[in-house]
């Protein structure tokens, strides 16, 4: 895989529609892939819940750590992560101590592990209106995992909080005024578990919408503990275009998308063979793949060398 990298015009890209590259492959292989992304990303909801808990810096947030506190209303700017609260609307004990104060609200919170998992801004709103939320689906206890919401309250018109469910009756969660960010049993009012059936803006949209800190956060949460490893490899391959590609053809194939993967050749070999090699998502996991049957190794990238 070289790093010489082109952007191809749309005579070369083929058709493209809704920002997925149509080259004769299945809509069906969309529909699955969509629900990679998703199992993907919860996979890792947990994770990254867990890391604001314990205070750690979150790269693809751009977040160099701090214990966080709550913050009525905190969390609900024009992007996700802690802000200043507000004591408008507040409900805690006096004085209200919200507006100086930057952290988050049980919302808030939500809001900002699921745009750090999802690469976007999937779940903006309070928990009044995220219950509304048309991609949030009510599921059964039995059928919750870890990564999935619960919400607390009488009734779907009644709710006051949400957390993140991670199993053993257990979730992460901002709680209330005077705590942070921290792990609680389910509360007593239960009111139901929902799964996000949603996707990235990796699948979706105008492919102008796929931006790098989308194509970093989805890296940092495909490959884990490589993900530092993965990003400069990325990065050295293809700019983090996901539309790269090398026009030296190696064996009748040539390196495409995020993380330049020989098209036909290597790309047949793994999960998303039916998936362009534009897709990023679909790039990314692929690639993963590859790097985890070589034993966790970059011996198949040119740019191996930027780790050296």
């Amino acid at each position: 895989m070289k790093n010489l990298v082109n952007v191809l015009g749309l005579k070369q890209l083929g058709l493209l529609i809704g920002g997925i590259m149509i080259v004769g492959f299945l809509s069906q292989a969309v529909d699955q892939e969509a629900g990679q992304s998703q199992i993907a990303s919860l996979q890792n909801i947990v994770a990254i819940a867990q890391a604001i808990e314990q205070g750690q810096a979150i790269e693809q947030a751009h977040w160099d750590g701090g214990i966080v506190s709550y913050a009525w209303g905190g969390g609900h700017g024009s992007t996700p992560g802690p802000s200043l609260g507000t004591c408008s609307g507040y409900t805690g004990p006096s004085p209200c101590r919200a507006n100086q104060t930057d952290g988050l609200d049980c919302s808030g919170f939500v809001r900002w592990v699921y745009s750090i998992a999802f690469g976007s801004d999937v779940l903006n709103g309070s928990t009044y209106t995220m219950i509304d939320n048309p991609h949030l689906q009510q599921i059964d206890a039995t059928t919750a995992v870890p990564g999935d919401l619960v919400f607390f309250g009488a009734s779907a018109a009644s709710v006051h909080h949400i957390g993140i469910y991670i199993g053993d009756g257990k979730m992460i969660n901002a709680l209330r005024t005077g705590t942070v960010v921290r792990t609680d049993p389910l509360l007593s009012d239960l009111f139901g578990y929902y799964h996000y059936t949603g996707t990235s803006n990796l699948l979706n949209g105008d492919p102008s919408n796929v931006s790098s800190s989308s194509v970093t956060a989805t890296i940092n949460s495909v490959f884990g503990p490589y993900a530092g490893e993965a990003m400069k490899i990325a990065t050295c391959e293809s700019g983090l275009n996901p539309h790269a590609t090398n026009s030296t053809a190696v064996g009748g194939s040539h390196a495409e998308g995020v993380f330049q993967i020989l098209y036909p050749s290597t790309w047949s070999t793994t999960s998303q063979a039916a998936v362009s090699p534009y897709n990023a998502y679909a790039n990314i996991v692929a690639a993963h793949e590859i790097f985890t049957r070589d034993g966790n190794s970059w011996r198949e990238w040119a740019c191996k060398k930027v780790l050296q």
